[in-house]
Order: C-alpha cells, then structure tokens, then sequence
C-alpha cells in the first residue's frame, strides 16, 4: 500500500477516533439512560409483583364473600319455602273442621290409676276424697273404687273425684281420653 493510502487511512481513524471522543459522553450518557430505564423496569415489575400479591387475598375473599352470598341465599329460598308450605299447612288446618276427640265413656281401673298418676294424684289422696263425703255414699264410694273393674264417665263416683281434685268437665273428659290411651 502506498504511503499516502496509508496517510488517508491514518488520517481517517483519527478522525473517526475524534469523532468517537466527542460522541463518547453522548453515549455514556445513552448507556446510563438505558441502564436507569432498566431500573425503573425492574422496580416497576417488582411494584407490579407486589400489587399482584396483594390483590391475590382481596380475590380469595371476594369469591369465598361471592360463595357465601350464593350459600345464605340459597338458605333463604329454602327457609322461604319451608315458611310457604307451613302457611299453607296452616291455612289448609284453618279450612278444615277442628278434630273432635270421642271421650270414653267406660276406662278401666288400670287406666284410671295411671291417668291418676299422671297427674300426680296417688291413691290416698283418692282416698281421703271420698272419706270426707257423708255415710252412706263414702262407705259405697270407697267400695266402688277399691272392688270396680271399671269406672263410667258420668258415675257418682267419677264426680265427687273430679270435684275433690278441682277437676272441671272438660278436664275430666280429658283425663278419660288420656287414660283410655294408656
């Protein structure tokens, strides 16, 4: 190659290499815009990461909140259809004529001393209530209720026992349906 090529060449680079210097701070400063552009997207990211993080609780509670909601309202409909279908139970009661209880007009002694005990009655107590009517109806009293075997609704002996117990007619008819049950 002929000196003066060389020359042009030299010449060349070191103007290129003038050039480079003089851009070089152009580009140390690109270098360091791109490598703080770098940061602020990782610290974006990192920013972006944690939002995700925190948003990941408010999601779960508000599907498990969305799945509850879904649960007390299905409860509800089926609380509202039970308290539907008790009101037509009641309204069809309403409608219908109320049942009347046959009352036994005969129970046995068994089922009159049962019925007694039941209401907390023993037989002393039966008793004294018939010791303290007048003779002769206390000595056929207390032969009725100690030899019958069984006693009739309507019967002296069934009456002066409801009047010592306070009973009234309807809770006597309830004592006798209650002890032909037992």
């Amino acid at each position: 190659m002929k000196q003066s090529d060389r020359d042009g060449l030299l010449a060349q680079i070191a103007r290129q290499t003038a050039e480079l210097a003089a851009m070089q701070p152009d580009i140390d400063a690109a270098a360091q815009s791109v490598a703080d552009a770098k940061k602020d997207v990782d610290a974006a990211q990192v920013l972006i990461d944690d939002a995700t993080e925190a948003k990941k609780p408010a999601d779960e509670a508000h599907a498990k909140a969305k799945s509850e909601s879904e649960s007390i309202n299905a409860n509800a409909a089926a609380i509202q259809s039970g308290i539907d279908a008790c009101k037509a139970a009641i309204l069809a009661d309403a409608l219908t004529e109320p049942e009347v209880l046959a009352v036994p007009q005969i129970i046995s002694r068994k089922q009159l001393m049962l019925a007694l005990y039941e209401i907390g009655t023993k037989d002393t107590q039966v008793i004294e209530i018939l010791e303290a009517s007048p003779e002769p109806q206390r000595t056929i009293l207390l032969i009725t209720f100690k030899e019958s075997a069984e006693f009739k609704r309507g019967s002296e002996f069934i009456t002066v026992l409801g009047a010592g117990l306070r009973l009234s007619s309807e809770d006597i008819d309830a004592l006798f349906v209650a002890a032909a049950k037992l």
